[in-house]
C-alpha cells in the first residue's frame, strides 16, 4: 500500500467544533500502540517470512503474557481434547498450527484495543464482533486470490472501523441512535456523521491510526475503505484492495444487516469473484468457518455468537415482509385513489355539465348569449393570429310572432328547436351557433371566405325550406331572413359587438326585401355581389 495522506476538517456542523474536539481528546487518550497490537504487526511480518517457524512465533507470543495465556487456554480447551495439558507456548503453536495462531493473535490485538475504551462490555462486544466479521470476510476473499496478503487483508479489515467505538464513547448520546439505524450503511452513515460531527469515521480512523503509529499501509486501508477508486489507486495488490472493499460492504454492526448490504455483496462477488464464489452463500460460509474458529479463541466454552448467512437471510426476509406490507398498502392506496379519482371525475363531470348548461340555451341547446360571445371572442383572436377569414350569419325566423299567436308558444318552441336542428348538419365542427334572444340567432363560420359563406347560407336556406314544420295536426312552411358579414383577419380588431350589430343590420335589410332572403357584405362596407 501507499503512504498517501489526506487532510481532513475537524470542525463540527454549523461552524462548531465541540464534537470533533471531544473525539480528538478521546484519540489522545489512546495515543500509543497497545502491546498486543504491536505483537500483531510482528505476526504480519512473520507471515511474510517463509522461513519463520514455531520457534519464531513462540518468541513473539511469549513477549505478551496475556496472549500466551489465551493460546494455552485454547490449546487445553474441549475443542482440541488433548490427553496431556499443554504447558508451553511452543507446544500450543505446534498444536494449533502457525496459520491459526497468526490469525488468532492478530484478532487479539483488535480486542485489546477495544478494551482500552471505557464503554459497557455489551456495546464493545458488538463493535468487536462487527470488526471480526469484516476481518474474516477480507481473509476469505484474499485467500481465494493471493494467500500472501491473507493476513494483511484480515488485519486491515479488523482495523477498518476502529474509529466507531471511539466516536461512540466520545459522543454517545448523539451517536448511539445513529449507528443503530440499520438503514445507515456505507455512504449514508458517512454523510450522517459529517452532518452531526463535522467529521466521519474514516477520517477519525485515519487520525487514530496515525496516533497509534500503525504502518502506513493500514492507514490508507482505514482512510479509503468506503472509497473504491482511491482504495484501488493506493493499494498495490488488487487482491488486498478487493478484500478491503468486500469487508466494507459488511455492516458496521454485525446484527444490522440491511437488504442493500446483501444486494451489494452479491453484486460485488458476481463482478469480481464469481469463479471462486459462485454464490453469496458460498462466500459467507467461507467467512463463517474462520469466524467460528476465532470466536472459540475468545469464548472457549460457548458456541459461535453469529450465523452470518442467517443474519443476511433475516434481513432479506424482513425486506420481503416489508415489501409485502408496502405492496398491500400501495394496493389499498391505489383503491382509495381510484375511488377518489372516480369521485373527482364524477364531480368534474357534474361541474362540466353545469358549466355547459350555463353556456347553452335550455330550449334549443344552441349557445346562449354569454356562451356565444365567449366562444366568438376566442375564435376571432385565433383568426387574427392565423390570418384566417371568418363570417357571422345573423338570422331570425320569419313571421315568428304570428306563428306563436296562431298556434301557441309550445308550437313556437318546436319551431325554434327544429330550426336549429335543421341548420346543425350544415355546419362544420369548428362552426357554432348562438341564440341571441327570442327568435334571433348568430352563426360563427370559422376559416370562411365570401364564397364559402355564400355556399353555407344557401345550404341553410334549403335546409329550412326542405319540408314543412309539423307538430301534431299543425304543419306550416317557414323561412328565415339571413344577414352574412364577411370579415378579414386584418379587420378582426373591431369589437365583437360592432360585428354582430353590422350582421344584424344586414339581416333586417334582407327581411325588408321579403321572407327567406339573404344579404351578404364584406365588413369593409363594400357589397358582395
Amino acid at each position: 500500500m501507499s503512504g498517501f495522506r489526506r487532510s481532513h476538517a475537524t470542525t463540527g456542523k454549523s461552524g462548531g467544533s465541540q464534537p470533533a474536539q471531544v473525539i480528538q481528546s478521546q484519540i489522545e487518550q489512546l495515543a500509543y500502540l497497545p502491546g498486543s497490537a504491536a505483537v500483531a504487526i510482528k505476526f504480519i511480518e512473520l507471515g511474510k517470512d517463509a522461513d519463520a517457524g514455531p520457534v519464531e512465533y513462540d518468541r513473539v507470543i511469549s513477549s505478551d503474557a496475556a496472549l500466551s495465556a489465551k493460546l494455552l487456554s485454547l490449546a487445553n480447551s474441549s475443542w482440541y481434547a488433548t490427553r496431556q495439558e499443554v504447558t508451553t507456548v511452543l507446544r500450543a503453536v505446534n498444536l494449533l498450527g502457525i496459520n491459526n495462531v497468526r490469525t488468532l493473535a492478530i484478532s487479539y490485538c483488535m480486542a485489546g484495543l477495544h478494551n482500552r475504551i471505557k464503554m459497557p462490555k455489551e456495546v464493545l462486544n458488538r463493535y468487536w464482533l462487527g470488526s471480526l466479521t469484516k476481518g474474516v470476510a477480507a481473509k476469505a476473499y484474499a485467500a481465494a486470490f493471493d494467500r500472501n496478503v491473507e493476513d494483511e487483508a484480515f488485519t486491515a479489515a479488523l482495523f477498518q472501523d476502529m474509529a466507531l467505538p471511539v466516536i461512540h464513547s466520545a459522543v454517545e448520546n448523539d451517536y448511539a441512535p445513529m449507528i443503530n439505524k440499520s438503514q445507515l450503511e456505507g455512504q449514508a452513515l458517512l454523510a450522517a456523521e459529517r452532518e452531526l460531527l463535522g467529521i466521519d469515521h474514516t477520517e477519525v480512523g485515519r487520525l487514530l491510526a496515525t496516533k497509534l503509529e500503525l504502518p502506513e499501509s493500514y492507514i490508507d486501508a482505514i482512510a479509503f475503505h468506503h472509497d473504491s477508486d482511491c482504495l484501488h489507486k493506493f493499494v498495490e495488490s488488487s487482491a488486498l484492495a478487493g478484500a478491503i472493499e468486500v469487508a466494507a460492504i459488511f455492516p458496521h454492526l454485525p446484527d444490522q444487516w440491511h437488504p442493500s448490504d446483501a444486494e451489494a455483496l452479491t453484486t460485488f462477488l458476481a463482478a469480481n469473484a464469481a469463479v471462486h464464489f459462485p454464490t453469496r452463500e458460498s462466500f459467507v460460509e467461507a467467512a463463517q468457518e474462520t469466524f467460528d474458529s476465532i470466536y472459540r479463541f475468545f469464548q472457549t466454552d460457548g458456541s459461535p455468537a453469529l450465523q452470518l448467512n442467517g443474519l443476511i437471510a433475516d434481513a432479506c426476509s424482513e425486506l420481503a415482509d416489508a415489501t409485502s406490507v408496502m405492496v398491500g398498502q400501495m394496493n389499498s392506496l391505489m383503491n382509495e385513489a381510484a375511488k377518489m379519482g372516480a369521485a373527482v371525475s364524477e364531480l368534474a363531470a357534474k361541474h362540466e355539465k353545469l358549466d355547459d348548461e350555463r353556456k347553452h340555451d335550455s330550449l334549443t341547446y344552441a349557445l346562449n348569449r354569454v356562451g356565444f360571445m365567449a366562444a366568438a371572442e376566442t375564435s376571432i383572436e385565433q383568426a387574427a393570429r392565423d390570418g384566417k377569414n371568418f363570417a357571422l350569419c345573423y338570422f331570425d325566423v320569419d313571421r315568428f310572432k304570428s306563428t306563436n299567436d296562431a298556434h301557441g308558444h309550445q308550437f313556437g318552441d318546436y319551431v325554434l328547436r327544429e330550426t336549429c336542428d335543421r341548420i346543425a348538419p350544415v355546419l362544420r365542427d369548428e362552426d357554432f351557433i348562438g341564440r341571441i334572444g327570442g327568435d334571433e340567432f348568430v352563426i360563427f363560420l370559422t376559416d370562411t371566405d365570401a364564397e364559402k359563406a355564400r355556399q353555407v347560407s344557401d345550404a341553410i336556406m334549403k335546409a329550412i325550406r326542405y319540408e314543412p314544420y309539423v307538430s301534431g295536426r299543425t304543419a306550416i312552411e317557414k323561412t328565415v331572413s339571413l344577414g352574412v358579414l364577411c370579415v378579414s383577419p386584418e379587420q378582426a380588431n373591431c369589437s365583437l359587438g360592432a360585428l354582430i350589430q353590422e350582421a344584424d343590420s344586414l339581416m333586417y335589410m334582407a327581411k325588408r326585401s321579403g321572407p327567406g332572403q339573404v344579404r351578404m357584405r364584406q365588413f369593409s362596407g363594400a357589397a358582395v355581389e
